[in-house]
């Protein structure tokens, strides 16, 4: 099988094996240059007053090289250097949750290694309450929302390989906050993705499965067919044309709504595994550089021959240990 070019710039991307942040405790069975993040820029100081829905801000908070700002029940995050906030959540006190639960499981079926796991549209999700989280600024910054009966606290640390770690802490099943979408943002990257270069306006699943015979809007016929956000190589590494880049942060099952559900909202949704992102700034270089730091890179040492080979070993166990066996004697 020829693998499309728009495949292989793609993997140019994000090529590497992620070894991320955390790793989650139970697993489901092209930028734009021109908008990086400006540098140099100073930070002005405010007035540690409380956070509530009435326009104060609470004084900002370094994490990382990041100052985290709240206002309005609002969380704003300014990369290092940067002059404007480089990503922000939609604010606690307006009607777009900020973070929603589902305690539930999704409905999921698989066969011949294709998936339909759907954790959206039969499931009734519930927001954050209209009221500004409760802070607590003493390991970094936490904020903690009430949850209908229950609670759910987005975690801004240090990433344990630099960059910006939030994520979402919750005691349900799925879970998902939201980070802003402008109207001219752009998204790249999430592995083998064949549904054009930008992936705005759709919902990515980052499970490795077949793709199907075909992958028609919709998903045709389950298994026969696959939808086209399938994907046998994605990865959880995504690039924003804001400035911005991410790497997920554990290995359960991840959807990242990239301003499909709302076309104001980017959405990290995680079913038994705490959502969350590891965030990088800067220009296309400096975030490829800070992304590999945790995905790894290709070492000096790995022959040639390995990039240049697509193995198909069909037929049984005799016929892939005779093509192990010769790969094996002409390394």
């Amino acid at each position: 099988m020829r693998t499309p070019p728009m495949i292989w710039f793609g993997l140019c991307l994000v090529a590497a094996s992620c070894d991320c942040d955390a790793k989650g405790p139970n697993a489901l069975p092209g930028i734009d240059a021109s908008r990086d993040v400006p540098r140099g820029a100073d930070v002005p100081d405010a007035v540690d007053v409380s956070p509530g829905c009435d326009g104060v801000a609470h004084a900002p908070v370094e994490v990382a090289g990041w100052t985290i700002v709240l206002e309005s029940g609002q969380w704003r995050a300014t990369a290092p250097g940067a002059v404007e906030p480089t990503m922000w959540g939609p604010s606690a006190c307006d009607t777009e949750a900020a973070v929603r639960l589902l305690d539930e499981p999704p409905r999921a079926r698989h066969a011949f290694g294709n998936f339909d796991i759907d954790l959206t549209g039969d499931h009734t999700w519930t927001a954050n309450d209209a009221a500004a989280p409760a802070v607590d600024d003493s390991e970094g910054l936490d904020l903690t929302y009430g949850v209908g009966e229950h609670t759910a606290t987005l975690r801004f640390r240090p990433g344990t390989k630099g960059g910006l770690s939030i994520d979402l802490q919750h005691d349900v099943q799925s879970a998902e906050f939201r980070i802003q979408c402008a109207a001219d943002d752009a998204f790249f990257g999430l592995g083998t993705q064949v549904t054009g270069m930008n992936l705005r306006g759709r919902t990515y699943p980052l499970w490795t499965q077949e793709q199907g015979n075909r992958k028609p809007e919709g998903g045709g016929m389950f298994p026969f067919n696959n939808t086209p956000e399938a994907a046998y190589a994605p990865m959880g590494v995504l690039h924003s044309a804001a400035g911005w880049s991410g790497v997920v942060t554990h290995d359960g099952y991840t959807e990242m709504d990239l301003c499909h559900s709302s076309a104001d909202f980017v959405a990290i949704r995680s079913h038994r595994a705490n959502p969350g992102f590891v965030f990088v700034a800067g220009t296309p270089r400096e975030r490829m550089t800070a992304v590999t730091e945790y995905t790894g890179r290709v070492r000096s040492d790995v022959p040639a021959w390995v990039f240049g080979l697509w193995v198909d070993s069909v037929t049984g166990p005799a016929r892939l240990a005779t093509v192990t066996a010769a790969l094996r004697d002409n390394q």
